[in-house]
């Protein structure tokens, strides 16, 4: 199975004939990015979540993390669509953590593969958590991955050009 990841800004542009679902992760009381109509998207899921990590126990933000019940309910619509799309198509703010965290869990749970998500990214590992438990069952034993994340390799610059057109 084919996975995506983009930003707000990249998703806007995003066009393909494949058929394909999006999945998209927004910060709570913001509005999900409109999506340009396409014939071959087939299916749309949100999650409203911050980009956290660990419940920090601090009102709001402990109300509004991603749980077991979303894991479940994004894994369900999968399951539903996966035989009959080619591309899952992930999109957050910036396409760096939430998305990410979701692609390599994605990733391994469908193709048995995570890596590369680690290296373009920088994945919230609450969501990849959370999928990976939810699919393998909780006492599955996951490694982060020993690739660096994409900042480490990042110039005081190129961030910038995570959010460019």
């Amino acid at each position: 199975m084919k996975i995506k990841v983009f930003s707000e800004l990249q998703i806007q542009k995003f066009k393909t004939e494949e058929k394909h679902i999006v999945v998209s992760f927004q910060d709570p009381n913001c509005d999900f990015v409109k999506l340009p109509e396409q014939s071959s998207r087939v299916a749309w899921i949100g999650f409203h979540c911050y980009d956290l990590d660990d419940d920090c126990g601090q009102f709001p933000y402990s109300r509004f993390l991603f749980e077991r019940k979303h894991a479940k309910e994004l894994l369900d619509f999968i399951n539903t669509w996966k035989d009959k799309v080619g591309l899952i198509v992930i999109n957050c703010v910036a396409g760096v953590s939430r998305s990410m965290g979701a692609a390599a869990a994605l990733g391994k749970i469908l193709n048995g593969e995570d890596a590369q998500f680690f290296k373009e990214g920088c994945p919230n590992m609450r969501i990849y958590r959370m999928l990976l438990e939810e699919h393998f069952g909780p006492t599955f034993k996951y490694k982060k991955s020993k690739e660096s994340s994409m900042f480490d390799r990042m110039s005081d610059n190129s961030f910038e050009s995570l959010f460019e057109d």
